[in-house]
């Protein structure tokens, strides 16, 4: 591999992170939070600027979630779970759009979504 090739790999790679970045952080944030158990719609939240805690039995196990709004916006957390991992804890808050908290032990899935009609364009036909 010749030094022109390193560096025309590296331009690409640069130039793929530079547009990834400006997506993750220019995406609008959601107005909505869905929770699913098993693959299954469980509850549908506004995230309308109020804080809320509730606890979800899965069958499985408890998780504690957290809708909140803050400095940052509105999101939503997994702030106490019985799982053995814990992972979905961990998580921390999620604020933006498509951004989800998945907790493998208790088929939880949290997800920030938007109404209809407040998503983006994905194509337009002609």
């Amino acid at each position: 591999m010749k030094k022109t090739d390193l560096a025309l790999i590296l331009s690409v790679l640069a130039i793929a992170g530079f547009f990834y970045a400006l997506y993750y952080f220019t995406r609008a944030g959601g107005t909505r939070v869905d929770i699913f158990i098993g693959g299954e719609l469980y509850n549908s939240v506004a995230l309308n600027g109020r804080s809320a805690e509730f606890v979800i039995d899965t069958g499985r196990g408890f998780n504690a979630v957290s809708i909140f709004s803050d400095e940052n916006g509105n999101g939503v957390a997994v702030s106490d779970a019985d799982c053995p991992g814990r992972d979905c804890v961990r998580a921390g808050k999620i604020t933006k759009r498509g951004q989800t908290i998945i907790c493998l032990p208790h088929r939880l899935l949290v997800r920030i979504e938007a109404d209809a009609g407040e998503g983006e364009v994905d194509a337009v036909a002609r």
